[in-house]
């Protein structure tokens, strides 16, 4: 899978569904291993759909508490907003922005 969503994509969870069930490796299974971040989208999507709860309820109220991640969020609170680490381009801070599928 590609590193990332192709940038045409709008992001929704349709759109993204779609470009799965279109998408076509350019090599062989087992031939070239590469980190995609859209398998990983596509892993918490399914994960979340099968706990009954979208993926930002799912992360909050299962996985960080399970493994004691008392300080980790998806929306980040505005108290715990000091401590977040930014991103950075042109010289400026950069926070992710919400894509498809989380």
């Amino acid at each position: 899978m590609p590193l990332q969503f192709p940038d045409s994509l709008e992001g929704d969870d349709a759109a993204a569904l779609n470009y799965f069930r279109h998408w076509q490796p350019t090599a062989a299974p087992g031939v070239v291993r590469s980190y995609s971040n859209p398998s990983l989208a596509l892993l918490g999507w399914v994960t979340a759909r099968a706990l009954g709860q979208d993926y930002s309820a799912a992360m909050q109220t299962r996985l960080f508490p399970a493994f004691g991640m008392s300080r980790s969020h998806v929306q980040v609170p505005e108290g715990s907003m000091p401590n977040y680490a930014w991103g950075h381009r042109d010289d400026r801070q950069v926070r992710m922005q919400r894509g498809p599928m989380a």
